[in-house]
């Protein structure tokens, strides 16, 4: 018998072929982008201080750590209050406490005690990877212990202030601890884009949707 011979393939064929291709390569790609953009935000951010502690704008401060949620152990500076009042300051994502000696030094020359402290992953902390701020939560109610417990703080004259990261994880503890008198959440970040409010232009519907896809580079 003679050998059957194979159908000839047409143009349509080979525009499909491409077309499967380009579109699998796309999927696996915005597969593999995620996967690794997860990872990375994970990955813990520690590292060595540098290059300036609160001595540097005048003030004596002691070296402190506490014991946090899941049996982390946190590390800060404590600048001891001169008016019976305490503020809790809480850094960025990828950040350390040195983030936030600029604003420290606004309050602490007006006699506030500042409790500076890195979140778990970050700096000299403990973590094995960054939440985003979510389990962040839970280091909060040793940080007020600590404070609560120094002899020159009063109970009811704590507050907290928070950048970025550390602004979501203060609006959060405000609501959980009614012992915080004063919440500064500057630059809250969220983590969903359902966080974000309603959009009313198509420039902003635009940029929101880029960043629904995790695009580097977009940010609201």
């Amino acid at each position: 018998m003679p050998p059957t011979e194979r159908p000839k393939r047409g143009c349509r064929y080979f525009a499909n072929l491409a077309v499967f291709s380009l579109v699998s390569f796309i999927v696996v790609g915005f597969i593999i982008y995620n996967v690794t953009w997860v990872l990375n935000m994970a990955a813990p951010k520690n590292r060595d201080l540098c290059c300036q502690t609160p001595a540097d704008f005048g003030y004596d401060y002691d070296d402190v750590s506490f014991i946090g949620g899941d049996e982390l152990t946190l590390r800060g500076w404590w600048i001891p209050s001169n008016n019976g009042a305490a503020i809790i300051m809480l850094h960025g994502y990828g950040s350390d406490r040195t983030q936030m000696l600029e604003r420290a030094d606004i309050v602490a020359r007006e006699g506030y005690g500042v409790l500076l402290y890195d979140q778990r992953a970050h700096g000299e902390s403990e973590g094995d990877f960054c939440t985003v701020g979510w389990a962040d939560i839970r280091d909060i109610p040793a940080a007020l212990d600590f404070v609560i417990q120094q002899s020159n703080v009063r109970g009811d004259k704590i507050g907290i202030l928070g950048f970025s990261q550390g602004g979501q994880v203060a609006l959060r503890a405000a609501a959980d601890h009614p012992e915080i008198g004063v919440v500064i959440a500057e630059e809250p970040a969220f983590v969903r884009i359902s966080d974000v409010p309603p959009l009313s232009s198509f420039g902003d519907k635009f940029i929101a949707f880029l960043y629904w896809l995790d695009l580097p580079g977009i940010s609201l």
